[in-house]
């Protein structure tokens, strides 16, 4: 009993000295901006800006609104500040809406989020274009399952921003296209996943943005999971806007054996990437806006395979070309605001709340100072999850080139934490290497081969 007693005793001690003190009150934040019109945008001042607060407590999020001044100017201040919640922005301008994500600097509750750009409103979907889109499946795991990467650009070809279609019964605006049946969504490069909704108008399915879309290009990029049936993989998607180029990289003993719809693939034979890496490449040119494209691919690795043949090559793969079609397109453009997303299901602000993001020394992706976000509880141990840790390095490897390249990431900062993601993603590799090839690398196995990359 006595030592129960004093069991108790020191566990309230301790909850007592690590409580904040009575009487210190918590930081208040101030967020401060400016409304920049351009294209002959005017009358700022009428412009609403609403920030919304998710925190870690869960529930409705906070919601406060602030009028622009004449010179578009605006401030939000007097709110609690809380390190781990998600601080949304919100333009309305001429019908459309124009999002910023505020990222606090580190040990600061004050930030000035410097301008935000809105345009006259346009409703004509027919200013809308993909150039080029590429679909790259990367892995095929031991469960009949095939993870794709999906890369492009859209582009608004008006001097105008897009806010939705005419007579639209929602507030989407440009729309991406998924094939039918895909899992394990994650929005990446180009895309905030809390502007994104999904929707379902058969044959099309996919995801949509709720933000207005600006004159010139974007790109993007994002994640998805189908499944392969022996070593066949039926295909079946609808392309939302007029598509100049659409390349579909597969292994190299692929075969096209059927096809369907209004779009046709050509087989374009093998590409050699830098490394070597052999792929079987179909391409379709000029795809009218709503075509479908259906097929079945064959001669897929299947889970009986002994090692999916793209694993040896992804390390090269990812590191020299850093999945090129990504960064070569993200470097041209100004730093996204979010590199990872919920895998199953996409929610706006009031489902999504406020979230860890992980990158595996307990900062924010890219941030040279301490952040508030924590790296994952556990590391990573089965095929799947070393798998999402997989993607979600590359993908974290191109948000440090785009805000280095940006100027926003100094150059210090950016070789220590491209270095250590490098480090984990090889570990990572070579770990899910192991697990598919029947035998896990060992700690010490994976700390060399970090130090000889």
């Amino acid at each position: 009993m006595r030592r129960l007693l004093l069991a108790i005793l020191l566990a309230v001690g301790l909850a007592l000295a690590l409580s904040p003190a009575a009487g210190v009150r918590a930081a208040t934040g101030t967020i401060s901006g400016q409304i920049i019109g351009q294209n002959g945008a005017g009358n700022i001042a009428s412009a609403t800006v609403t920030l919304n607060i998710a925190t870690t407590a869960g529930g409705t999020p906070e919601t406060r609104t602030a009028a622009a001044g004449v010179d578009g100017s605006f401030r939000f201040e007097g709110f609690t500040f809380e390190q781990n919640a998600v601080y949304l922005l919100r333009v309305v301008y001429d019908g459309g809406s124009y999002f910023r994500e505020v990222e606090f600097p580190a040990g600061q509750a004050t930030v000035d989020i410097g301008g935000i750009e809105v345009f006259p409103a346009t409703r004509d979907e027919g200013v809308l274009s993909v150039p080029r889109m590429n679909t790259i499946f990367s892995t095929f795991d031991q469960n009949g399952g095939a993870q794709g990467i999906e890369t492009g650009a859209y582009s608004n070809a008006s001097d105008r921003a897009f806010v939705g279609r005419a007579g639209a019964r929602d507030a989407t605006t440009i729309r991406f296209g998924l094939p039918q049946s895909a899992t394990g969504l994650q929005p990446a490069q180009g895309l905030n996943r809390d502007t994104l909704v999904p929707f379902d108008e058969p044959p099309l399915t996919g995801f949509a943005t709720l933000e207005a879309v600006p004159p010139g290009e974007r790109q993007f990029a994002f994640i998805y999971r189908l499944v392969t049936r022996g070593d066949a993989l039926d295909f079946d998607r609808v392309f939302p806007y007029k598509t100049g180029l659409y390349s579909l990289y597969l292994p190299v003993n692929a075969r096209l054996a059927s096809g369907g719809g209004a779009v046709t693939l050509r087989d374009s034979g093998e590409q050699t990437l830098q490394n070597g890496q052999k792929f079987r490449v179909f391409t379709a040119n000029d795809i009218p806006a709503g075509g479908r494209l259906t097929a079945r691919f064959s001669g897929l690795p299947t889970p009986g395979n002994e090692l999916n043949p793209l694993i040896p090559a992804m390390l090269i793969f990812a590191l020299l070309i850093g999945l090129g079609l990504i960064a070569a397109y993200g470097r041209r453009r100004g730093p996204s605001a979010v590199t990872v997303a919920a895998r199953q299901q996409i929610r706006t602000v009031p489902g999504n709340a406020a979230r860890v993001r992980a990158n595996g020394d307990g900062k924010a992706v890219g941030d040279g100072g301490g952040g508030a976000r924590t790296r994952p509880p556990a590391t990573p141990t089965t095929p799947e999850e070393l798998a999402a840790r997989k993607e979600a390095l590359l993908l974290e490897l191109v948000e440090l080139d785009e805000r280095h390249d940006s100027g926003e990431l100094p150059a210090d900062d950016y070789r220590r934490l491209r270095q250590a993601r490098k480090e984990e993603l090889v570990a990572t590799l070579r770990a899910l290497g192991g697990i598919e090839g029947g035998e896990a690398a060992p700690p010490a196995a994976r700390g060399d081969s970090r130090r000889r990359l």
